[in-house]
């Protein structure tokens, strides 16, 4: 009975230990202003590592992206927590959103910068990079 006991202990901090392994991540975001898309940043990164992107473009001056990206509770299940800034069309969007989500599924959010007139959402998909 010792010896059963010793094994699975030995089975689970093993088993435990091969969740803990980084995984490479492409983390796709994508700004949109009453269903215009404004602005694609993309970024790999490692889960645990933070990632860091910033851009300009021909809708918008400056685009600022950064993402820590978690494993969540489940198998596939991700925790993200981005930092957004977006200057265009003469104002600054920022937003730093915590987003659950499941691998290679999109998780959609409307910023409270929306108005009635002008609805700004943001859509973030993290897949895992295949080699």
């Amino acid at each position: 009975m010792r010896m059963f006991f010793i094994l699975a202990i030995g089975l689970f901090l093993n088993s435990a230990g091969a969740d803990t392994k980084p995984q490479q991540l492409m983390v796709e975001a994508d700004l949109l202003i009453n269903g215009k898309s404004i602005s694609r940043p993309r970024v790999i990164t490692l889960t645990g590592e933070p990632s860091y992107i910033e851009v300009g473009g021909r809708n918008f001056k400056v685009m600022k992206m950064g993402v820590l990206a978690q494993p969540g509770d489940k198998i596939d299940d991700l925790v993200l927590d981005l930092d957004f800034e977006l200057h265009a069309q003469g104002r600054v969007i920022r937003t730093s959103p915590q987003i659950y989500a499941k691998a290679g599924v999109p998780a959609f959010m409307t910023l409270e910068e929306s108005t009635p007139e002008e609805k700004i959402q943001l859509k973030v998909l993290a897949r895992p990079v295949i080699r």
